[in-house]
Formats: structure tokens, sequence, C-alpha cells
């Protein structure tokens, strides 16, 4: 059957074929209908043409396709079909709307700021919370600062946001004081440790750079109670060590005399340089080193005095007795040479032709009459000729008592009542 010649069996309109394919055409009964006559067609026998380019079929001998699932009839009220287009475009939107437009979370609602008065207030009870806090609490600048850091928060933007600052600043300013004198303490605490283990002050360098660093600390903070307290720890441990250091001079001096009166020379500069090494780069040690280069320059001299000369040759031969295997000979040959240099030591008009000073001549008098006391006192026992050249050596500037105490040369004549009497006149 050719399609194209197909009419309406309502209008007699020919049918187009595109109405047909689109399954617009509908039959009933004996006859065709097309869209715009689908309303005249009765219901009861009413079925759609199929579409001619699916699956053929048979249609009134016709080859056709199978037919589509039919849309639902239409309303004989044109209307009514307007309408429910217009409905079907308004719900095809929206479905296009919902699938197209992503949705939307809604906003969240901004809080409500509380009223400004309301804010003030609060401020002010946290600014005021934070200063009973630093009252009662004035030695926890740990805490101080925690708590300044949380009001610091609540009072910002406000008229109390300066006022906790300054208690921030000033909390902060306090925990650095702390930790300052803390450090301070603890070098301090150091330094009095090492110097009670070290009478010698043998670690007087590590002390002095212990007290040093403490010293620098306290430079950093800008006033501290320690400040004053370090400085009389360090004077305290500077007097001790300056008075042992003048103790130790003191006895190397004592003992560099004893040797040098006995023309002992070596065991004088032996003397001085048993001074302890950490007292020689003191005011003390100096002088002893200059006396020490002295000692050295005297050895190394020729005597110039021929007087000077027989009186240390003297004093050299009695040194000299013990160990020559006959001391009493030596003390004789000495004592003898001594008489002689006692007599020109004690005539004014030698001591000028020899130029000898009067520090020579003080030294010719008392180590002399010395020694012969010591010759008396050990070899002859003559206690008054001992006792007068012993007092002789005393009236020319001898005060070793320390020697003449433990002097066993003047053992014979020590408990005698004439050497007792004279010791205690002149002993201070």
């Amino acid at each position: 059957m050719d399609r194209s010649a197909l009419c309406c069996a309502s209008c007699g309109q020919r049918l187009e074929p595109r109405d047909i394919a689109m399954g617009r055409v509908v039959e009933a009964g004996n006859g065709l209908f097309c869209p715009a006559c689908i309303g005249n067609a009765p219901l009861s026998a009413m079925t759609y043409v199929p579409d001619p380019h699916v699956s053929p079929t048979v249609l009134r001998g016709a080859p056709v396709v199978a037919a589509r699932r039919p849309p639902p009839p239409r309303s004989s009220n044109s209307a009514s079909f307007i309408v429910g287009g217009v409905i079907a475009l308004v719900a095809l939107g929206g479905l296009a709307a919902y699938l197209v437009i992503p949705s939307r979370a809604p906003a969240p609602r901004e809080p409500v700021s509380a009223p400004k008065e309301d804010r003030s207030k609060a401020a002010s009870s946290a600014a005021d919370a934070l200063d009973a806090y630093r009252q009662a609490n004035a030695n926890n600048p740990e805490g101080i600062l925690e708590q300044a850091r949380v009001a610091l928060t609540r009072v910002a933007g406000t008229a109390c946001e300066e006022r906790v600052r300054l208690v921030l600043r000033d909390a902060e300013r306090a925990l650095e004081a702390k930790r300052g004198e803390q450090t301070i303490g603890d070098l301090m605490a150091r330094a009095k440790e090492i110097a009670s283990k070290d009478p010698g002050f043998k670690r007087r360098p590590e002390v002095l750079a212990l007290y040093d660093q403490a010293k620098t600390a306290a430079a950093k903070l800008t006033s501290t109670p320690l400040s004053k307290t370090l400085f009389d720890a360090r004077g305290e441990y500077s007097q001790a060590f300056e008075a042992s250091a003048r103790k130790a001079a003191q006895a190397c001096r004592d003992e560099a005399d004893r040797f040098e009166r006995l023309e002992r020379l070596d065991d004088a500069i032996a003397a001085i340089d048993a001074l302890p090494e950490p007292f020689r780069d003191t005011v003390e040690g100096r002088a002893l080193e200059s006396r020490r280069r002295a000692l050295l320059a005297a050895k190394s001299a020729p005597v110039k005095s021929p007087l000077y000369d027989d009186y240390r040759r003297a004093t050299k031969m009695m040194n000299d007795a013990d160990a020559s295997g006959d001391p009493a000979k030596g003390y004789r040959e000495s004592a003898e040479l001594y008489f002689r240099v006692l007599d020109d030591a004690k005539n004014a008009q030698t001591v000028k032709q020899q130029k000898l000073t009067q520090a020579q001549v003080a030294e010719i008098l008392s180590v002399g009459h010395y020694n012969v006391a010591c010759y008396y006192s050990r070899f002859t026992k003559d206690v008054t000729k001992a006792v007068a050249h012993l007092e002789e050596s005393i009236k020319a500037g001898y005060n070793d008592w320390k020697h003449l105490d433990a002097d066993a040369d003047l053992d014979p004549i020590r408990k005698t009542e004439a050497y007792t009497t004279m010791v205690a006149k002149y002993r201070k």
C-alpha cells in the first residue's frame, strides 16, 4: 500500500508520511485518523499505526512495523490539551533545573554579636580578674603570663586591650629576670663549690670565668638583688686569694733572707722558686721575682771588696765544716777569719776605703757574730762568749728567730739562764 495515498477518515486530507512514521496517525474501525482528528475516532477501536522503519508486520495487507507504546489519548477538549502541555513543560523545566543547577547548602548564619556595652563589661571583668591574679601570684610570672595571654583574647579591640598588654609585657620581663637570676645563682654556686675544694687556688682561672659569666648575665637584667651578692662573693674570693698570696710570699721571703745571710745564694733562689704558681702573678710574686734576678746577678758578680770577700769565705768555711770530716777544725778556722773581718767591719776608715754599704756592714756584723756564737756554743761550751756574740748579732740586725730557735749549734747553751735572759730581752 502506498502510504502517501492514505487519507484521514474524518477530514479527508491526505495523511503525511511523517505523521505515520512518528506514530501520530491512529486506526479506529475501518479508517485512519490524522493527528488533528484523533479526537473524532472511536476510542474502543483505536490503535496506532506502527512505524514503518522498525520491524515489519501486516496492517490491512500492507507491510508495517511493530507499534510503539501508544501515548495516552488526548482529551477531546483542546483547552485541556494546552493546559496539560503547559504543566508538562513546567515539570520538565523544574526537573532540568534540579538536575543542572548544583544544590547549595544554606549559608551559615552569622552569630549575632553581643551588644557593645555587654562586650566592654566582659572585657573589663577579664582585665580586673587578671589584675587580681597578678597581685595574688606576684612570684609566679609563668602563671601571670599564661593568664594575660588568655585575657588578651577576650579584650581584643576594647579599651582594656592596652591595659592587658602592659601586664603581658611586665610578665615577660619578670619571667626573663627570674630565669636570669636562676642562671646567676647556678654559676655562683658552681664557683663557690670549686673554690671550697681548691685551697691552693690552682683552679682560680675556672672560678674567675664562672664569676665573669654570672656578671655578664647580671648585666643583661635591668636590676637584680643578685648583683650585689655577686660583687660581694667575687670580692671575698679575691681577698682570700690575696691573703694567701701574701702569706706564701712572706714565707718564701723569710727563707730566702735566711739563706742569703748565710751566703747560700743558690738556696735563697730555690726558696723564692718555691712560691706556688698561682701566686706568682701578684704584687708579692713579682717583687720576689725581682729579688731572684738580683740574687742571680750577685751570684755571678765579682767580689769588689776584700773585706766582704773574706766574710763570704768565712761563711762558706763554716757551712762546709760538717761535710769536711773535721767540723771542729772548720769551725775554728772560720771563727778566726771572722774575728779579723769583724774588727775591720767596725773600723769606719776601712769600711770607707773598701766602699762597703751600710747594708753590707750590717750583714757582716749580724752573720759574723752569730756564727762565732755558734762556734763557742758547740765546741768550747763558753756560755759567756757565746751569749755575748749572739747579743752583738741581734744588735746588728739579726732577727731570724725561727732559725735561732731551731739551730742545733746553740743547743748546748739554750737552757742556760744567760741565754734565756738575753733572748727574752730582745724577742718581740
